[in-house]
């Protein structure tokens, strides 16, 4: 059964890890109060589970280094830079590499 990606959540830039998946699609729903400048990043386990050449996976810390790194980048810039760095880490892929980055920007209406 497919599985939601998991997410981190970069609030006024300050990256918070959030569980904001891990249910089998369409039954768990998750509500996020976001603001102006708030980052959301969901991305497949194939992003932390990518081993490198020791068998050593990718894993939540380097991705929330990547984050942090790059908060000044655009949500493409941020997108593209997860994917390299992975696929530079594992030389092999044997999952999904699916990266999602949303930007909240605030209504044009107030």
């Amino acid at each position: 059964m497919p599985q939601v990606p998991q997410g981190l959540v970069v609030e006024a830039d300050l990256l918070h890890h959030r569980a904001v998946g891990g249910a089998a699609i369409g039954i768990d729903r998750t509500r996020l109060n976001s603001e102006p400048g708030d980052r959301l990043v969901l991305y497949t386990d194939g992003i932390i589970e990518a081993a490198g050449e020791r068998a050593e996976e990718f894993g939540q810390t380097r991705l929330q280094a990547l984050l942090s790194d790059g908060l000044r980048l655009s949500a493409q810039e941020t997108a593209d830079r997860i994917i390299h760095s992975v696929q530079r880490w594992s030389k092999t892929q044997d999952d999904d590499l699916t990266v999602l980055v949303c930007d909240y920007a605030a209504s044009a209406h107030g």
